[in-house]
């Protein structure tokens, strides 16, 4: 006789897998892969998932769609969100929390990949002063050990400015990477190579449904450290907090007439261009832009 599985079953023999160090933010939490010590981030969705999170009984729209007991469609979105320049979705399990003044209570995590450098914005924030960078102290002449003294310039004060740089290579890494990604989103081709001297498109899938991810910014471009004799280290493009999914595809380099297509899943916020007026516009210029006078 088959032992008899709850829908539940594959959610909490997942967290088995997983060993907490320590939490780094309100509901984030940094985990390991036991089988290989592999550090992941383990974010704690249950109020994502549930109107009430002591209960697993009513979903939130979310919940429908992503929870064991709804939809359940965490596959397919870790399929989508699944490429190493994207902070990919790993995994998510349930644990129950015996809190001491609480009876025991469900806590549902999704587990993404862990960037532990920092983001790109770390390296335009202001630089603070240090130490080694002060002004050299005065020079000390004569055997008298008196210090010479002079009058004060109008620059005497200020900080010295020192100039930013960063290495050209990091730069092209980094472009490339954040390219992969759209790449990715945009059309389900995992990565376009080299062949010879043509360009070839590889793992397309020819059912994909474009995704804009529209908040590209140096905070959710994510670092990682060099694992080996890299030079750098894997970057990869997160927060998918404003990503709108479109039914609007158009095969490169050719010629559509005009499609009315809405947004699958618009961001319900204004901020942005409405996709009508950006499908318009990819009619009118095609694939290549040409440089727009301002």
């Amino acid at each position: 006789m088959k032992e008899f599985k709850t829908p539940f079953s594959d959610v909490h023999r997942n967290g088995l897998k997983y060993e907490f160090v320590n939490e780094i933010s309100p509901g984030v939490w940094r985990i390991t892969r036991k089988s290989d010590r592999m550090e992941y981030l383990a974010q704690n969705a249950t109020s994502l998932f549930f109107e009430d999170e002591k209960s697993d009984r009513e979903l939130t729209d979310h919940g429908h769609l992503l929870a064991s007991n709804g939809e359940n469609m965490i596959q397919q979105l870790k399929v989508v969100l699944n490429h190493p320049n994207l902070v990919s979705l790993v995994d998510s399990f349930a644990l129950d929390f015996s809190p001491s003044d609480a009876h025991s209570r469900k806590q549902w995590f999704l587990v993404w990949d862990y960037c532990d450098a920092g983001n790109l914005g770390n390296y335009f924030g202001e630089s603070q002063p240090r130490p080694q960078d002060r002004s050299p102290s005065p020079s000390v002449k004569g055997e008298d050990g008196d210090i010479e003294m002079k009058d004060a310039t109008p620059d005497s004060g200020k900080q010295v400015e020192l100039k930013e740089y960063l290495p050209e290579s990091f730069c092209w890494h980094v472009l490339a990477s954040v390219l992969r990604a759209l790449t990715w989103l945009h059309d389900g081709v995992r990565d376009v190579v080299l062949e010879g001297n043509q360009w070839t498109r590889f793992g397309e899938d020819p059912d994909w449904s474009p995704m804009l991810h529209r908040n590209i910014t140096p905070q959710n471009i994510f670092l990682g450290h060099p694992r080996r004799k890299e030079s750098y280290g894997p970057v990869k493009l997160g927060n998918y907090g404003r990503l709108f999914i479109s039914g609007h595809c158009q095969t490169a380099g050719e010629k559509h007439a005009p499609t009315y297509s809405k947004a699958i899943a618009p961001h319900p916020s204004k901020d942005y261009e409405p996709l009508s007026d950006l499908i318009a516009l990819d009619t009118v210029l095609g694939n290549i832009y040409p440089y727009q006078v301002s």
